[in-house]
């Protein structure tokens, strides 16, 4: 993990790599928990010219949380949990989402 908290401004960053194997058969990333979904936080991989290093990056214009694994295509038993990571709001112009109802304030 790069970071643990990401600042919901809409500019993507770095959140965290994972390295394989030389002969990676890349990775799916899996939601477990947290208020904020997938579309929110918009994590992209990017694996390297040779497969075995993963950069994640992510951006959010939503504060919240989500918590991620990180499994291997090619051995289901290979999985990394991530910690919960918080999507911070910059006061005054960010929606933040009610943890109750996942309504927007």
């Amino acid at each position: 993990m790069k970071r643990y908290s990401v600042l919901a401004n809409g500019d993507k960053v770095v959140l965290a790599t994972v390295t394989q194997p030389t002969e990676g058969n890349g990775i799916t990333l899996d939601k477990l928990s947290g208020i904020l979904s997938d579309n929110d936080v918009n994590i992209i991989t990017r694996a390297d010219s040779q497969g075995k290093v993963t950069t994640l990056t992510t951006s959010s214009t939503k504060a919240g949380s989500y918590r991620f694994k990180v499994t291997d295509k090619g051995d289901a038993y290979n999985e990394l949990i991530s910690p919960e990571v918080t999507y911070l709001c910059k006061h005054g112009n960010i929606s933040q989402r009610d943890e109750v109802s996942g309504d927007r304030r």
